[in-house]
């Protein structure tokens, strides 16, 4: 028993110094927004099995990683789960992913209602690809540690993708949550620009049930990516 604390007490002792010098390097925000962006405070602090996730570093904006598809990658992250499915679950459809994980850096250039996000603010897009449902892409709007698309569960984000030589051009997702779950996007990576606008759901639409009352904001965000790495 004396063994066993003590080695609990070490373990416990060690996070502690880590996380003392994470946020001596990068602040409490920055941690925020990697615990935001990587889905745990585990994987922020660097204990990750998932490489794919880019450093915040503008040589990363447009990396490209293979996708994920240990186990693990799952339950906290319910897009990534769904992309792994599509292409290894039992009722995955045939063919290998249409591309590469896809990650691009930016900040929000002007944003108008209630985003919760301001202008200058830090932003992540991320896109998944999935297979068999009609749609080749999942897509994940972080900025700061407001989630812009898709719903909070994350479990919506699907849209139609255009992809060229194995990469994402251009997204697109045209309803609103009162239409089909999640916010509007509009992302092009040749233009480096992205938009997500929302309303709030009104009566007759078929989500009005689910998130009528369920503090859906309306707003709109425009958000200029960095360039791609040379």
């Amino acid at each position: 028993m004396g063994l066993a604390a003590l080695a609990l007490l070490c373990a416990s002792l060690a996070v502690a110094i880590l996380f003392a010098r994470f946020l001596q390097r990068g602040g409490a925000g920055e941690l925020a927004r990697l615990v935001a962006e990587r889905g745990t405070v585990e994987r922020a602090l660097g204990r990750s099995r998932d490489a794919g996730v880019p450093a915040s570093d503008a040589s990363m904006t447009f990396a490209l990683s293979p996708i994920a598809i240990e186990a693990g990658d799952t339950a906290d992250d319910p897009q990534r789960q769904a992309s792994r499915l599509s292409f290894h679950g039992d009722d995955a459809g045939v063919g290998a992913a249409p591309f590469s994980e896809t990650w691009a850096r930016g900040h929000v250039l002007s944003t108008e209602g209630d985003a919760n996000v301001t202008a200058g603010a830090e932003c992540w897009v991320r896109v998944l690809p999935v297979g068999g449902t009609g749609y080749n892409c999942l897509v994940r709007v972080m900025c700061g540690a407001t989630l812009l698309y898709p719903d909070g569960p994350q479990q919506a984000g699907y849209a139609p993708c255009v992809v060229e030589e194995g990469r994402v051009v251009r997204g697109s997702d045209t309803s609103t949550s009162g239409r089909d779950g999640d916010p509007t996007l509009e992302l092009d990576l040749g233009r480096r620009q992205l938009e997500v606008r929302d309303v709030t759901p009104q009566q007759g639409e078929p989500y009005f049930d689910r998130l009528g009352s369920a503090g859906v904001r309306t707003f709109s965000a425009e958000i200029r990516l960095d360039p791609p790495r040379a």
